[in-house]
């Protein structure tokens, strides 16, 4: 029997090689010479091809789908910076300060419902038992190489020493100026070769556009709108690999 190529691609697609290898992963002939594939019916084998294509286009969708989005998110955060308004420094609209130090000892990986979430410079670090913070905040990575970028955070959760917490002024909506802060590419900002470090008073005095209070909510609806979309473009593209196995196990079961 001729094995259809699309088919035999897309067996292949859905073989796991992520654990061969000890050091350097790597994909060998030894590997994969007597792996074993279900050999189906020709009219099968093409019924397979033809499901994993169509789920293969809603992913290509998808993927449009959140490029341009994110597209239209930039743009609509550039407007801000190009409609003339009024710009204040950085430090006249919220405090920077950072977190608390924790020891790694004191980090576990793996949650539980007496742990809270703990950020440093580069994002989540792990959990603790105890939480520095408590509402909707934007941290600044302070040190690292990625030393600059902006995570938002809701709920409780610990941040460490090497991230810089965000406390906006009462006229400015946290959720706007986290985006304003994204498109600042802090990481410009950074000093140090060996480890790069963000400091607080360089940021400090970068000018801010600021629109009116009720300007930013209405922003940020019209980016959550867009956000929202490219939720459901990304749970298309992850759920892509479980939707092909639903596939083949129906005709091959």
């Amino acid at each position: 029997m001729v094995t259809n190529v699309d088919y035999l691609k897309s067996v292949i697609d859905l073989l796991d090689f992520t654990n061969t290898g000890s050091v350097i992963p790597q994909l060998t002939i030894p590997t994969i010479k007597n792996l074993k594939i279900p050999l189906a019916p020709k009219e099968i084998q093409e019924k397979i091809v033809e499901e994993y294509e169509s789920i293969d286009s809603k992913v290509k969708k998808a993927k449009e789908i959140i490029e341009k989005a994110q597209k239209e998110i930039e743009e609509k955060v550039k407007f801000v910076f190009n409609e003339g308004y009024k710009k204040k420094k950085l430090e006249d609209i919220c405090n920077l300060k950072a977190g608390k130090f924790v020891s790694a000892k004191d980090i576990d990986d793996e949650n539980n419902d007496e742990l809270y979430p703990c950020f440093g410079g580069n994002g989540l670090r792990g959990y603790t038992e105890n939480f520095t913070h408590n509402g909707t905040y934007s941290l600044i990575g302070r040190q690292g190489a990625l030393c600059g970028n902006v995570h938002k955070i809701s709920g409780k959760f610990h941040a460490t020493e090497h991230a810089v917490v965000v406390t906006p002024s009462s006229d400015i909506n946290t959720d706007w100026f986290y985006y304003i802060l994204v498109s600042l590419n802090l990481n410009k900002y950074a000093t140090g070769v060996a480890q790069p470090g963000l400091s607080v008073k360089n940021i400090l005095p970068i000018l801010i556009p600021v629109p009116s209070l009720s300007e930013q909510k209405n922003l940020v609806a019209k980016i959550e709108i867009l956000e929202n979309k490219i939720s459901q473009a990304n749970a298309v593209i992850l759920g892509a690999k479980e939707k092909k196995q639903s596939v083949m196990e129906k005709y091959l079961r």
